[in-house]
């Protein structure tokens, strides 16, 4: 319904596959849902990334079958081919601070390399609680800035 009200693209927000109770790894900083063993189709560790893909490509097909408009799909995430799909993805709600930054850049142009020509960060950060006050901040505004 949305597309015959004229939405030209989609906002899939996160197409990864979210488990809340996955296990913290306090190296990296992070969930490890790897570490939660087998899903449906077999080992987390085989078939996690796959299911970005295949979201994508769902919503791809999708929209296709319903005319010959341009597909375009913004989405958290993305996997090996999923260039094919349209879909443009980024770096997700990232925290606002030098070390994210920096990374930003390496990672931006590791996802390109791969052939997915779009791809995008949020400027800034998404979390800023590294500084207090947040948009009001001179520190934050200068991260922002560059």
């Amino acid at each position: 319904g949305l597309l015959d009200k004229g939405v030209d693209a989609l906002w899939m927000d996160g197409t990864e596959v979210e488990v809340s109770s996955a296990m913290w790894n306090p190296v990296d900083n992070v969930r490890d849902t790897k570490a939660l063993g087998r899903n449906a189709m077999g080992d987390f560790t085989r078939y996690l990334n796959p299911y970005s893909l295949l979201t994508t490509q769902g919503t791809y097909d999708g929209e296709r079958a319903t005319g010959d408009k341009r597909v375009f799909t913004l989405t958290r995430s993305a996997w090996a081919g999923a260039q094919r799909t349209a879909a443009a993805s980024w770096s997700g709600d990232i925290y606002s601070n030098w070390k994210t930054f920096a990374q930003q850049v390496s990672g931006g142009l590791n996802v390109t390399i791969t052939g997915n020509p779009y791809w995008t960060q949020d400027t800034g950060g998404f979390f800023v609680s590294d500084f207090p006050g947040g948009e009001k901040n001179p520190a934050w505004r200068e991260l922002f800035e560059r």
